[in-house]
């Protein structure tokens, strides 16, 4: 490891270079200025995409580009994203107990619903990029994960195993992203429909429908009454923090109880830690929300969905919406004003000129402060011309938002204008 540091120069340049795709360990968003690009190359990646087994599944949203993250900010502190404290990590360490939030759809796949998506291969050369960083797909298979070479960081990233040399090369393979988002409780009914009809001496394949089996309808009103209000509306916001009945987890496998009894307590844990964010900056924010009407209670209504999402784009409504607002009223520049000390996000929403690590910064916080799980996230976008090796210059270098979805985990959202000068920000 110190031998391959040295001939690589402990990438000590691509470290020095700070901001997007660059480091892993923090964002120092008072240090922002001025950006500019070679166009030299960072990343040489190769996808190789296989069709899935069942018909009809649709084209992954990252059929075209793909993000590869290297580094997830969970807490904001006014003047940089940084990983979670020391305390939250043990937290975070002992509710997981050895379970990858990183893998979610994997394992989901495996245990609950199989996938009826797109999986693939990619294979990634780092020529210049930080050595240190690993920049991942989502719906990563956990089994293609070489721990030799790469190692999990808390429930965000990976990074290299090597702290000298870092991993130059690696090939990884992911579950393409799908139109179709999950919540927690549709992950894992059907299993525990199939555990009661199965205990009492059914099997799916006997049956046409679940009404056939005996007591199945007093079954089914235990099993999803918490999901609905007295009037009978469904509680959306409540769906990824529903559990289980306690006396109803029986009739999932061992396997299924220990995966979905842990991601019940990782739900929990998202909602108190990713929806937080300075209290002077509250104010600024649901104002802010308010007169632009992007504040969920106003714009949906009590009881709809804040993820409902645009037929045509597959965006969640919300989110296009507050990334439209943003676009609208903030233009893109590589040469923003300087930060002047106040907190970030005010100060950017006040001068109305950023580039990605701005409206990225300023859209997770906006969420969190609807209510939403969210997270700021930086690495390469990269093009995912199948079964060739593609060149990633410097400017795909790039920022953008994760949200949390309790069956379908952290899924990113663009929020970056559009344009030749954010190029990152424009499928291809």
């Amino acid at each position: 490891d110190l031998w391959n540091g040295l001939s690589r120069g402990f990438g000590i340049q691509s470290s020095l270079r700070g901001g997007v795709g660059s480091g892993n360990s923090r964002v120092n968003l008072n240090s922002l200025g001025a950006r500019s690009y070679t166009g030299e190359t960072v990343l040489r990646v190769q996808y190789q995409w296989q069709e899935p087994e069942a018909l009809g599944a649709e084209l992954p949203t990252n059929r075209e580009k793909d993000y590869l993250k290297s580094f997830v900010g969970s807490v904001y502190t006014g003047e940089s994203w940084e990983r979670l404290s020391d305390a939250d990590q043990r937290e975070l360490s002992n509710l997981l107990q050895g379970q990858r939030p990183q893998t979610l759809p994997d394992q989901f796949s495996q245990l609950f619903t199989p996938l009826n998506s797109y999986r693939y291969q990619v294979s990634v050369e780092n020529v210049s990029a930080n050595p240190r960083c690993v920049y991942t797909p989502y719906g990563l298979v956990e089994s293609t994960v070489d721990t030799a070479q790469m190692e999990f960081v808390d429930d965000g990233f990976l990074q290299s195993s090597h702290f000298f040399g870092g991993t130059p090369t690696y090939t990884l393979e992911a579950w393409g992203l799908s139109n179709s988002l999950a919540y927690y409780p549709s992950q894992v009914q059907s299993s525990l429909l199939e555990g009661y009809a199965n205990s009492q001496g059914y099997s799916a394949s006997d049956i046409d429908y679940w009404s056939q089996v005996p007591g199945m309808a007093d079954f089914m009103d235990a099993l999803t009454g918490e999901l609905f209000s007295q009037n009978g509306e469904f509680l959306v916001e409540n769906q990824d923090l529903w559990k289980i009945p306690a006396d109803l987890v029986q009739y999932l496998s061992p396997q299924q109880q220990e995966l979905a009894l842990t991601v019940e307590a990782y739900n929990d844990f998202v909602y108190e830690h990713y929806t937080q964010l300075p209290p002077e900056l509250e104010a600024t924010l649901q104002t802010y929300l308010t007169e632009n009407h992007l504040n969920s209670g106003v714009f949906y209504g009590p009881y709809s969905d804040p993820y409902a999402r645009n037929h045509y784009t597959q965006t969640p409504l919300l989110i296009q919406q507050i990334a439209n607002t943003l676009a609208a009223q903030c233009v893109y520049t590589l040469t923003p004003p300087a930060p002047d000390g106040t907190d970030f996000v005010t100060h950017f929403l006040n001068e109305g000129r950023g580039y990605c690590m701005h409206f990225a910064t300023t859209a997770t916080l906006m969420l969190r402060s609807i209510g939403l799980p969210a997270r700021y996230v930086s690495g390469y976008v990269a093009d995912t011309v199948a079964g060739e090796w593609v060149d990633v210059p410097d400017y795909n270098a790039h920022a953008w938002v994760e949200v949390y979805f309790g069956g379908a985990g952290w899924i990113p959202f663009e929020v970056t204008p559009a344009g030749p000068d954010s190029p990152a920000a424009t499928f291809n």
